[in-house]
């Protein structure tokens, strides 16, 4: 088979110049490219990774996951996407704590919400328990105990029989 039959078997990418499979308008790097690229503009539209990789044509996010893991420049790009939608969001809340946007309720409620899913380290709600660090926490059990103590001492405020600590049980 000549050469030149072989390359109208074969398609010539459009954006590198490289040979690629027949009927192709792009070889698969260049493919792949176009694809990222997608993504990334719908992400930076949608802020959502399975909305944007509908859009970009990406059947599974295991794909993205993969660009992630496995592409350095890429996953820098992600997380960069990720900083700026949460950026965009308090930029947002800011704009209508100042006057100068009108939200309702809702949409703020909602704003709060997004900021609490898309960075939990800084916006989700945090619950400390006291104690003494490194150390278990005690918990008393003793609730009749300590329900009988209290009826005593009320008792003896008011100048009134105590409780008596012995239960008819």
């Amino acid at each position: 088979m000549s050469k030149i039959t072989q390359e109208k078997k074969r398609g010539i990418c459009a954006d590198c110049g490289k040979s690629c499979s027949r009927g192709a308008t792009r070889c698969k790097k260049c493919a792949t490219n176009q694809t990222r690229n997608l993504f990334v503009l719908y992400y930076g539209k949608f802020g959502s990774l399975g909305i944007a990789a509908k859009h970009a044509g990406i059947k599974s996010r295991k794909t993205i996951y993969n660009w992630i893991d496995s592409e350095p420049a890429f996953a820098e790009l992600y997380q960069e996407l990720k900083a700026n939608r949460t950026d965009e969001i308090k930029t947002k809340l800011y704009q209508a704590a100042m006057g100068e946007l009108d939200l309702t309720g809702p949409q703020v409620t909602s704003a709060i919400f997004l900021l609490k899913a898309f960075d939990p380290k800084q916006f989700a709600e945090k619950h400390q328990f006291g104690g003494i660090p490194d150390q278990p926490i005690e918990v008393e059990v003793n609730a009749k105990g300590k329900l009988l103590g209290l009826l005593d001492r009320i008792a003896a405020r008011t100048g009134k029989a105590g409780s008596g600590s012995e239960s008819d049980e």
